[in-house]
């Protein structure tokens, strides 16, 4: 911060965000909502920097209305304490940053004051770098050329130690692989562990992009060793395959909310048409950040994570659940 009052913050840029010039950038400071085209409309946005709070829109949507709107730059302040790492999935010609709340609230008061004029300095680097899908795959005794898919991404974003995002899922996984390894299904089914989904599923939609069976469904486990309630979502919020997370759950006495939710690998097979459910929690220590570590992940959630995914797996793989 140049004016009203000297002033450093810490950023964090966002994943394919552009850079400043070499010098940084400076200009005055704008508040624009939610970051929504609604929030923009009639504020003097062009040639400025523009501040919005995370939430309701993807950050990447945000910044694109930004640069849709002429500003310079876009700062996305966090919408719970402290700071959070994201990605805007795609490469961004206009330089994009993450603050905590409390200096996004410092700002928003600053401004509400009279004029603020800041400095932004971001450099980054757009490099191509390889990632893997690691693969177990269960053959099926009578329709081989059919199968589930049962997976979780095993990236985390920088400085992030990743515990519950997603080294939970990726734990599930496994539980449930060693859970159902000794059973013979019809159907084909692949335990997966995505790369690169972080920075816009790339693992899961270039496994769907090349895969040369036929995936009959998907079950997506992320976030998953601490918080409240386990969720069970996708994209539509409804499907036989909730219906049936929903009846194993009630079997066992857990506690299941249904909700409509993408933002994570099973969305790359919605797109192409896949039914598929997607087990989570709300309420844990914030995923994305330095707090996301191993003692806040409750072994007890991972077990029950663990038991709806393998008996809906079970059911669907046995061909006892029609889809």
């Amino acid at each position: 911060v140049l004016q009203p009052e000297p002033r450093r913050l810490q950023p964090e840029a966002l994943t394919y965000s552009g850079s400043t010039p070499a010098g940084g950038l400076v200009g005055d400071l704008v508040e624009g909502g939610l970051g929504r085209p609604e929030d923009l409309q009639g504020r003097p946005v062009a040639g400025r920097i523009l501040l919005v709070e995370r939430g309701v829109i993807p950050v990447r949507d945000k910044a694109q209305n930004a640069a849709n709107a002429g500003a310079r730059a876009v700062i996305v302040y966090n919408n719970t304490a402290g700071n959070v790492m994201g990605t805007l999935s795609q490469q961004m010609a206009i330089p994009a940053v993450t603050i905590s709340r409390e200096e996004g609230l410092a700002l928003v008061e600053m401004l509400r004051r009279g004029p603020v004029r800041v400095r932004l300095v971001v450099e980054t680097a757009h490099e191509t770098r390889t990632t893997w899908n690691v693969i177990g795959t269960r053959r099926g005794t009578r329709e081989p050329g059919r199968a589930l898919v049962i997976g979780g991404h095993y990236d985390s974003v920088a400085r992030a130690p990743g515990a519950n995002d997603n080294a939970s899922g990726t734990a599930v996984v496994l539980e449930v692989a060693r859970a159902v390894a000794g059973r013979a299904y019809p159907y084909t089914v692949k335990f997966i562990a995505f790369g690169a989904e972080e920075i816009g599923l790339r693992g899961s939609a270039h496994y769907v992009q090349t895969a040369t069976d036929q995936t009959i469904a998907m079950v997506n486990i992320d976030v998953i060793g601490a918080g409240n309630a386990m969720v069970a979502a996708n994209g539509a919020g409804n499907g036989p395959l909730l219906d049936l997370a929903e009846h194993v759950a009630r079997r066992f006495g857990i506690t299941l909310r249904r909700t409509r939710m993408g933002a994570s690998d099973h969305l790359s097979f919605e797109r192409r048409g896949v039914p598929a459910v997607f087990f989570t929690r709300y309420g844990g220590p914030p995923i994305h950040t330095p707090e996301d570590k191993l003692d806040h992940i409750r072994p007890a959630l991972l077990r029950e994570g663990a038991l709806v995914a393998a008996h809906v797996v079970d059911e669907v793989a046995s061909g006892r659940s029609r889809l």
